[in-house]
């Protein structure tokens, strides 16, 4: 799951909360939230926005922050105690707000693995099937950075901070409010044994965000600088056991880094 910004005018709630339950359904599911849960704007950013600022905001960052954290807490209360990794936005951790605490205490209360900026972490799924044990992938997970205005601008920026900073099965991103999906196969040849071509798939995942894109009477940065509309759409990754009878039920995830 992508950017939330549950304190704006613009978050659509209804929709967050449709893919919560979503994702609360499924038996074998896990969840990745990447992080800008709040916008925490302040005059003292870039991004000010008059409209979007309470009196209380500038007068008790504190209280707010912490309002923030229950709205937060109860929007993703299905999904506790679930498999889940919560990383940190940049939102999330702007100098106005003064609490870079936000996404731990988040994923604490929600009894999630807590990633901080960055993670690459191992995801076991045990079966019960007689045929094949468990499977095991590596997925690297980031909030993101830069992207652009425009589709091919943000993949290709994705694309190229997967390449030179880790290797997973799975990459994670948000931060450019467009969801996306690529599933690329990579070659390579076999280290032991006989010499054959080995084909490796792996997944580029932009998660969807939950902020509205135009709304009546409301404007902001993206109004004025007049970027297109992205992609609202649900998207998620379905990873099959081939050789299980049953499906794969994610048991552990270990986070070395």
């Amino acid at each position: 799951m992508g950017d939330a910004h549950v304190d704006l005018r613009k978050c659509d709630r209804d929709r967050l909360n449709r893919f919560v339950k979503l994702v609360a359904k499924d038996p074998y599911g896990m969840w990745i939230a990447v992080g800008d849960f709040i916008d925490g704007t302040t005059p003292s950013h870039f991004f000010f926005e008059p409209a979007t600022i309470a009196p209380d905001i500038l007068e008790d960052m504190g209280q707010y922050v912490m309002a923030c954290l229950m709205q937060c807490e109860k929007i993703f209360a299905p999904l506790k105690d679930r498999p889940g990794i919560v990383l940190q936005g940049n939102h999330d951790i702007r100098k106005g707000i003064q609490w870079t605490g936000f996404a731990a205490e988040l994923a604490r209360r929600l009894g999630a693995q807590y990633g901080g900026d960055e993670c690459l972490v191992r995801v076991r799924a045990d079966t019960t099937s007689e045929t094949r044990g468990a499977s095991v992938w590596t997925v690297h997970a980031h909030h993101g950075s830069g992207g652009g205005m425009y589709k091919g601008g943000k993949v290709n920026r994705f694309l190229h901070t997967s390449v030179h900073r880790a290797q997973a099965d799975i990459y994670c991103r948000g931060h450019v409010h467009d969801s996306d999906c690529l599933v690329l196969e990579s070659a390579n040849v076999s280290r032991k044994g006989p010499a054959k071509l080995v084909m490796r798939k792996r997944a580029w995942l932009t998660a969807p965000a939950f902020v509205e894109q135009v709304s009546e009477g409301v404007h902001d940065y993206a109004s004025r600088k007049c970027y297109p509309l992205n992609d609202t759409g649900i998207i998620f990754l379905e990873l099959t056991n081939a050789g299980a009878k049953t499906p794969s039920d994610i048991r552990r995830i270990e986070a070395p880094f």
